[in-house]
């Protein structure tokens, strides 16, 4: 009994803490626009330009190193380190490709990133915890 009481309280903090969190969108769109997250979508670009995914997996890591070697991100590559490394993307606009909007857009599938899927999922949760204190409410 000792652990379902330690579980409970844990949830009550969980609880208080997601319910008071504060997030300040500025600064969590410019940690999510960093550090090459965008990686997997550039290796996406390659290939839908045709680039097998063995070969693209692995360029869009020495892309990666090159970014940080330059200390740029993916979609600030220099036009001559493009050509070099991703010459298949030379007409794709990799700022608008790369986004944050864009990458989590591109993640539409159930589960997914995209923004129209997160507010699904959030909805479904906030439906099965109003179902759930009902239920828990009806057993007191």
């Amino acid at each position: 009994f000792e652990c379902v009481d330690t579980a409970r309280t844990c949830l009550d903090v969980a609880a208080i803490a997601v319910r008071t969190a504060r997030f300040r969108e500025d600064r969590c769109r410019k940690a999510a626009s960093t550090g090459y997250l965008n990686a997997t979508d550039l290796a996406d670009l390659l290939v839908k330009s045709g680039v097998p995914f063995r070969d693209a997996h692995e360029r869009a890591g020495r892309a990666v190193r090159a970014a940080i070697e330059l200390g740029v991100e993916l979609e600030d590559l220099s036009a001559s380190a493009r050509k070099e490394l991703l010459p298949e993307l030379a007409k794709v606009d990799l700022a608008k490709e790369l986004s944050v909007e864009a990458v989590l857009a591109r993640r539409s599938a159930l589960g997914g990133t995209a923004p129209k899927r997160v507010l699904a999922e959030a909805r479904a949760w906030k439906r099965k915890l109003a179902e759930s204190k009902r239920v828990d409410a009806k057993s007191r």
